[in-house]
């Protein structure tokens, strides 16, 4: 039998080569910026539970930042129980304990930041999934639920450079012209050097995970030099926009039309989405924490 670090291992490898194969990607240009829709993740349930598993993993840092997957989880009753406590924190110790709020602002949220970190991973071998270059590093998402700022963050590959990019996500089921806006004010303030203290922590932990050639080609300034701004909206699919519709703003960004995409995630079935993929994520758990 598997140790429980082997098995998250197993998951995350599993998780790549299945999304690998589920995932469609079309990329539409508008004049103002760019369309990337990347579609398959509520396809199957196989599919759903990939995304679980992938999760679980995200919980125990079982995957550096340059994307090489290592789980260290000692196998004893204290590592199960952080499992356990780790995962639980985001998605509730059981269905129905987690208030509608928690749900909506802690659980979905993080849940579509660890689907995207999954995309870019996936990304690494579907190159179409990440257009502004190859990927070669992607930061975890935020280990707590209440932290905010840079969502996900890239590291890519564009000919002989590198450049980042910085991704917005947001889990709102009807709003999805605030999760737009949303994100267009955070890099707005990109734009004005706010979180750059922010940035150049966050280059500078993908940037030591890499190959020591690569190491000094990138500086912690890499945001000020090339950069592309992605904003993801996951919402409820009954309640899309037009896509195509142009928006002036987005333009003014520093990356201009060229280096703005959104990444829509429209979803049929929203609630019912984040629920299956919650209670697989507790399955995943359960699974490694009664097989001992």
């Amino acid at each position: 039998m598997p140790t429980p670090a082997e098995q998250i291992e197993a998951w995350m490898r599993d998780a790549l080569t299945v999304m690998r194969q589920n995932l469609r990607v079309a990329l539409q240009d508008v004049a103002t910026h760019r369309v990337l829709v990347v579609s398959g993740w509520n396809d199957s349930a196989d599919a759903r539970r990939s995304i679980a598993r992938y999760l679980v993993g995200l919980r125990m840092c079982a995957i550096s930042a340059a994307l090489a997957i290592r789980a260290e989880l000692a196998d004893t009753d204290e590592g199960r129980v952080e499992l356990e406590k780790n995962v639980h924190s985001i998605i509730g110790d059981a269905p129905g304990t987690l208030t509608p709020d928690e749900i909506g602002t802690r659980r979905n949220p993080w849940i579509a930041e660890g689907m995207w970190h999954l995309c870019f991973a996936v990304a690494r071998n579907l190159a179409a999934a990440h257009p502004p270059g190859a990927v070669v590093a992607v930061h975890l998402p935020h280990p707590r639920v209440t932290d905010h700022g840079i969502d996900v963050a890239v590291i890519y590959r564009f000919e002989n450079e590198f450049g980042i990019s910085i991704v917005e996500t947001k889990a709102y089921p009807r709003n999805v012209s605030g999760a737009v806006q949303n994100s267009l004010q955070f890099f707005r303030e990109v734009d004005d050097g706010d979180h750059a203290v922010r940035l150049r922590q966050m280059i500078a932990t993908m940037r030591a995970a890499l190959p020591p050639t690569d190491q000094p080609l990138i500086s912690q300034t890499l945001w000020q030099q090339r950069r592309a701004y992605i904003a993801n909206p996951h919402y409820e699919a009954t309640h899309a926009p037009d896509w195509s519709n142009e928006r002036p703003a987005l333009a003014k960004l520093f990356p201009g039309s060229e280096g703005v995409f959104i990444m829509p995630h429209g979803v049929a079935g929203f609630d019912a989405f984040f629920d299956h993929v919650a209670e697989e994520m507790r399955r995943a758990v359960e699974e490694i924490v009664t097989h001992v």
